[in-house]
């Protein structure tokens, strides 16, 4: 049986979003950032500063209807994009909360 792959490279399909939120870097100082889409198993965040590829990072991220949420990933890729950095993030576990319950 074969897996459904959304936009060739995913294994769960993404919901565009426009959250706002912050990573906290290795010495723990907390940058903002803005995910631009988010599933049950990642993100794609920009930030100010590029984070470094396949290490760990802590999110938080501001929902409205769920709160803040506490994430922790770990960045797959990076790239500059104009003035900022996008990065792409999969989660260590994935999100057990609806993501319309995020969104909405």
């Amino acid at each position: 049986m074969s897996e459904e792959l959304f936009d060739n490279r995913r294994k769960a399909k993404r919901c565009t979003c426009s959250l706002k939120g912050v990573y906290f870097t290795k010495s723990k100082f907390s940058e903002k950032i803005e995910c631009h889409d988010i599933s049950n198993q990642g993100i794609r965040i920009s930030a100010f500063e590029p984070l470094r590829i396949a290490s760990y990072t802590d999110i938080e991220i501001d929902t409205k209807r769920a709160g803040t949420l506490s994430l922790r990933g770990k960045v797959c890729w990076c790239n500059k994009v104009r003035d900022a950095w996008h990065a792409g993030i999969e989660f260590n576990r994935e999100l057990r909360l609806p993501l319309t319950e995020m969104l909405a």
